[in-house]
């Protein structure tokens, strides 16, 4: 294939590919998040903070991957 024609081709979104993904980015967040509540980061807000925020980014990434918000709204079918 040409470079032309790579970047005609649409990339197609299967509906077990959006459980899948929003699934692993879920269980990512819960895992830190619940992780955080250990008492080896009881310490220092600065040990739990980094993680948590982490956690909230793979919790939005998750929602985002199966509604289709920024940055996975070009995977989302045409009407």
């Amino acid at each position: 294939m040409s470079e032309e024609e790579k970047s005609n081709v649409v990339i197609q979104d299967c509906q077990s590919c959006r459980y899948i993904g929003s699934g692993l980015f879920s269980f990512i967040a819960a895992y830190l998040w619940l992780n955080t509540r250990n008492n080896i980061y009881n310490d220092t807000i600065y040990k739990k903070l980094p993680l948590r925020l982490i956690a909230v980014g793979s919790m939005y990434i998750s929602l985002a991957r199966f509604f289709y918000f920024p940055p996975f709204k070009h995977l989302a079918p045409k009407k």
